[in-house]
C-alpha cells in the first residue's frame, strides 16, 4: 500500500498485509508494507498488521492506538526525511509498542493523555511528548 502526497488520509477499520489471499487482507495485491510519503498525514485507527514494515519517508503517521501501525518480528517502522510517527494516546489508558524504530531522522511524538510505553530494543528516538 502506498501513501503519496501531500493529502490527509484516515483510515477506518483493519488492514492486515500478512499473508496474500488471507481472507482477513483487505488490500488486494498488497506488498505487505506501508509506505508513505509526502507532506501530508495518514491517521490508522484500529488494528493494523504489516508483515514487512512501514516506511515514513514524509509528512506524519498518527497510531490512535500502538496496534494500529503494528509490524513483523524482523521488520520495524522506518522513519527519513524529517517524518513524524505519533502515538496518540487516550486519557485514563496505557499503551505499549514492542516493536523496533529505526531510521536516520524523524520525530516520534506522543499525544493525548495517556501513557506509552516502548519496549523495543534499540530504539534510537527520544519520546517528544506534547
Amino acid at each position: 500500500m502506498d501513501v503519496l502526497g501531500a493529502s490527509n488520509y484516515t483510515i477506518n477499520g483493519n488492514i492486515r498485509t500478512a499473508v496474500a489471499g488471507n481472507t482477513e487482507t483487505t488490500i488486494a495485491g498488497a506488498k505487505r508494507n506501508l509506505e508513505k510519503s509526502g507532506t501530508g498525514t495518514l491517521t490508522l485507527n484500529g488494528t493494523n498488521y504489516f508483515e514487512n514494515g512501514i516506511i515514513l519517508s514524509g509528512g506524519r503517521i498518527i497510531a490512535e492506538t500502538a496496534k494500529s501501525v503494528d509490524v513483523g518480528a524482523a521488520s520495524a517502522v522506518t522513519m527519513t526525511n524529517f517524518s513524524t510517527l505519533e502515538f496518540s494516546t487516550v486519557a485514563g489508558t496505557t499503551e505499549t509498542y514492542d516493536k523496533l524504530i529505526t531510521g536516520d531522522n524523524g520525530d516520534l511524538e506522543k499525544t493525548g493523555g495517556g501513557t506509552l510505553t516502548l519496549s523495543a530494543t534499540n530504539i534510537p528516538y527520544a519520546v517528544i511528548i506534547l
